[in-house]
């Protein structure tokens, strides 16, 4: 019998393969798969129910939206993969392209997160109204991570 990893699960996952660092062999690795089977999973294709009990072991499994405003690493307002440095990226392209240019960047960018809303696999449509939001704010002046929650 196969079975696929729930959204919510497969978000988990990419969470805590972040938090960790991991590549995907790496990632395969830590929770005692192939990373074929990671791969598989990851796609949205089923697997054999032994593999799938160790990609959502309770060690593993915790829920990614659980206190998710206070999260250092949320995905919204700072992503791990944007303020991974001194300085964040979008204060970097600022600097090197201006505050105009990035406000406009900004506005497009909100479009697109609206128009993908929930049509990307293992993404949770409301994080991308959230992403949506927060770019719509920063076009306008307006930067949410000033804010104690961010939009």
């Amino acid at each position: 019998m196969k079975v696929m990893l729930s959204a919510k699960e497969a978000n988990a996952l990419l969470v805590m393969q972040l938090d960790k660092g991991f590549s995907n062999s790496s990632m395969a690795k830590h929770l005692g798969v192939s990373p074929g089977v990671w791969s598989r999973a990851m796609d949205g294709h089923k697997v054999r129910v032994s593999s799938y009990k160790k990609l959502t072991q309770p060690a593993v499994m915790k829920d990614p939206v659980d206190d998710q405003m206070g999260r250092a690493h949320d995905m919204v307002n700072s992503p791990s993969h944007y303020a991974d440095s001194e300085i964040e990226c979008i204060d970097a392209m600022v600097a090197a392209f201006g505050l105009d240019r990035v406000q406009d960047y900004s506005e497009i960018a909100a479009f697109k997160y609206q128009w993908r809303c929930g049509k990307k696999l293992y993404n949770d449509a409301n994080q991308d109204k959230a992403k949506s939001v927060w770019y719509l704010r920063y076009s306008m002046g307006d930067d949410p991570r000033e804010d104690q929650y961010g939009f």
